[in-house]
């Protein structure tokens, strides 16, 4: 899991960001989004991106 060793939201403190919902809601039911370009900065396999 990405929150538990090697520490990667520590390391990574942008990798999550807030979705589009309100900040009313149950924050564990709030959407969240993932930056692809830390994400690939932890290993290049984690992202690749597909030209069309």
């Amino acid at each position: 899991m990405l929150h538990e060793q090697p520490h990667y939201l520590m390391n990574f403190t942008n990798l999550f960001f807030p979705g589009k919902d309100e900040m009313k809601k149950d924050p564990r039911k709030r959407r969240c989004r993932v930056s692809f370009e830390n994400l690939s900065r932890i290993d290049s396999w984690r992202f690749r991106e597909i030209d069309c």
